[in-house]
Order: C-alpha cells, then sequence, then structure tokens
C-alpha cells in the first residue's frame, strides 16, 4: 500500500534570498564608510593646503613690511633703492624668517638659498607657541617655503626701478608621496 505522505514545506530563506540579503546589507554599511573616508582624507588635503597658503602670506606680508620700512628709512637717509636689504632673493631665491623684526637693518631673517633646491633642505619647525620658523627647537614639518624677488621690465624692456615681483612658494609632501606647491605673489611697488 502506497501511502500518500504530505510533504510538508520547509519554511526560511533559500541559499540565494540569503546572499542577496546579505549583498544589501554589506553595501549600506560600506557605502557611507567609504564616504566617511574619502571625507577625511580631503579634510587632511585642505588643511595642509590651508597651512601652506597662511605661510605664504606670512613671508610675502613680511617682505612688504621690510619694502615699508625701507621706504620710512629712505626719508631719514637718502636711500632710494626700491629693494634695499631684500634685493638677494632674485637667483634661487631666499628663505624669510617671520620671527625676525622687518625693522632691525642688522638681522632682518633672509638669507639666499645657494641652490637651487636648497629649499628642500630647509624645513620649518613648528614652535609651542604654534607659530612656525626655522628655529630648530620646534617640530620639524613637511613645509618649506622659497622668497623670490624680482624686478619687473619697463616699457622699455630693461629692468624697472619701480617695480619689482615678489612670489612665495611654500612645497610640503603629500601622504602619498607626491611633491606639493602653494604659490602667491605680489608687486611691490617704490611709491
Amino acid at each position: 500500500m502506497i501511502k500518500n505522505k504530505k510533504t510538508k514545506k520547509e519554511k526560511g530563506f533559500t541559499l540565494v534570498e540569503a546572499l542577496i540579503s546579505i549583498t544589501i546589507l554589506m553595501v549600506s554599511i560600506a557605502a557611507p564608510l567609504s564616504v566617511a573616508s574619502s571625507s577625511l582624507i580631503a579634510a587632511k588635503v585642505a588643511e595642509k593646503q590651508i597651512i601652506a597658503a597662511y605661510l605664504a602670506q606670512d613671508a610675502l606680508e613680511y617682505v612688504i613690511n621690510i619694502k615699508a620700512g625701507n621706504k620710512i628709512s629712505n626719508y631719514t637717509n637718502g636711500t632710494e633703492e626700491l629693494l634695499h636689504n631684500i634685493n638677494i632673493c632674485s637667483n634661487h631665491g631666499c628663505f624669510v624668517n617671520t620671527l625676525n623684526a622687518p625693522d632691525d637693518p642688522t638681522n632682518r631673517g633672509i638669507s639666499e638659498y645657494t641652490t637651487a633646491d636648497g629649499y628642500k633642505s630647509k624645513k620649518l619647525y613648528l614652535q609651542n607657541s604654534g607659530i612656525y620658523s626655522y628655529n630648530t627647537s620646534g617640530t620639524e614639518t613637511i613645509f618649506s617655503r622659497v622668497v623670490k624677488i624680482n624686478r619687473l621690465e619697463d616699457k622699455d624692456g630693461n629692468e624697472s626701478e619701480y617695480e619689482a615681483k615678489v612670489e612665495v612658494t611654500v612645497y610640503w609632501t603629500s601622504d602619498r608621496g607626491d611633491e606639493k606647491s602653494y604659490t602667491l605673489s605680489a608687486n611691490l611697488t617704490k611709491w
């Protein structure tokens, strides 16, 4: 005798349904984590760019301050040179220690690089006070800075005695090892 056995249908998920569910769950967790990771990387890059911009502005304002001091001292000593005490920054550029007083003619904190890539070995240091300088008592940073000052040409193609261009470039190495830079420039005039 053959018995009709009613098979009871099993309740539960098939293997395909389980795999699809797991895949959806993984994607829903991985997507926000990926976005968060990208955001953190972008924030680090932006932080370094902002620091570079501030370091460039710091050096540019320092040179402008020296030029302004020259203008004031011109009234007392008769010197009419636009780039008095700052003309050494034309060849390979120079480094400017902005902690020095720009109105002290004996120690302006400006020194010329002797080679075109001399800036690579002259890193800025972060002091405990939060100020960047070349004083090695602080923590060495990834930033280095080059200041170049060149006279512009007048309408006849000669070096102008009335106008010069100051260009400050800050270099740093990214987390991936790429050399990055930020450049800021301004023109100095004699008047």
